[in-house]
């Protein structure tokens, strides 16, 4: 008869969080049951009677006691951590908003640094060399033959200026 409650309990299938705190009211008393019991068996020794059948007692609890942390144990494994759902909007809000911050702050020095260690191509290189010489034009023909942008920006800059000078 002792294990119809067990039986009834695995058909009605309570959840594991409720298996676990009643399991761990049940360690509660049965240790201190335990306690008593080797509280007794002192008393027995001391009034030169035999501990014998205290210590057995206790004995016996710590068994259960053993057998309900196996119990805990079990429920343990089937109890899911669920994350709330604003967790993961704050952390990916945080995360966002520190990598906008940093670059924010950090993205012209990292710029300036990238094109420090990144080589100069050698178009620039050329015009840049045609500069210091004193030959613009040329200078200007390498820029513009390098860049299409910049050829059309120069182009309409050429017109306007020749439409500004008549």
């Amino acid at each position: 008869m002792k294990w119809l409650p067990s039986i009834w309990l695995l058909i009605a299938g309570c959840s594991s969080t409720k298996r676990i705190a009643t399991t761990a009211s049940k360690i509660a008393d049965t240790a201190a049951h335990g306690r008593e019991a080797i509280g007794d068996a002192v008393e027995a020794y001391i009034s030169n009677e035999s501990p014998l059948p205290a210590l057995e007692d206790a004995d016996k609890d710590f068994q259960l006691i053993e057998s309900l942390v196996n119990e805990v144990h079990k429920a343990v494994t089937q109890v899911q951590d669920i994350v709330p759902w604003w967790a993961t909007l704050l952390i990916v809000t945080i995360a966002g908003a520190g990598v906008l911050v940093c670059l924010w702050y950090l993205g012209e020095p990292l710029k300036r640094l990238f094109l420090l260690l990144l080589p100069v191509p050698s178009r620039k290189k050329a015009s840049a060399k045609l500069l210091c010489e004193g030959q613009t034009e040329q200078a200007v023909a390498v820029l513009r033959e390098g860049d299409p942008q910049f050829d059309r920006a120069f182009r309409k800059a050429k017109t306007a200026q020749k439409l500004n000078h008549k």
